[in-house]
């Protein structure tokens, strides 16, 4: 909406302004900067209030976790191996070395995790 007392001419920017550029017009230089002051307070509020986070700090959590995850997958055949040879009768290492080979197949199929942050 114009201001009053102004043509529409008057309030809209000029076209032949780049808005990108750096020599701006006073008055445009200025909505811009309030603009980016506004976003900037908005982005603080939001991250206080916990809506926003850190990126790098969310990839580096997500991929240190599905690392955590595949540890312990890849640790879980030792640790279970000679309880579940003593309850099955079976040779500890050979079980210990088809449970392993299960493990790391499983893991190979399900690949890298992914995450998509857009």
């Amino acid at each position: 909406m114009p201001r009053p007392g102004t043509t529409p001419a008057e309030g809209a920017p000029d076209e032949s302004f780049d808005l990108d550029g750096v020599d701006l017009p006073t008055p445009l230089a200025i909505r811009r900067k309030e603009n980016y002051l506004g976003l900037q307070r908005r982005q603080e509020v939001e991250k206080g209030n916990r809506k926003l986070v850190d990126r790098e700090a969310a990839e580096k959590l997500f991929f240190d976790t599905a690392r955590d995850f595949r540890d312990a997958w890849l640790s879980w055949p030792a640790r279970v191996a000679i309880t579940m040879a003593d309850e099955l009768k079976v040779d500890p290492r050979a079980l210990t070395t088809i449970l392993t080979a299960h493990v790391q197949q499983h893991l190979a199929e399900l690949g890298e995790p992914s995450a998509e942050f857009a």
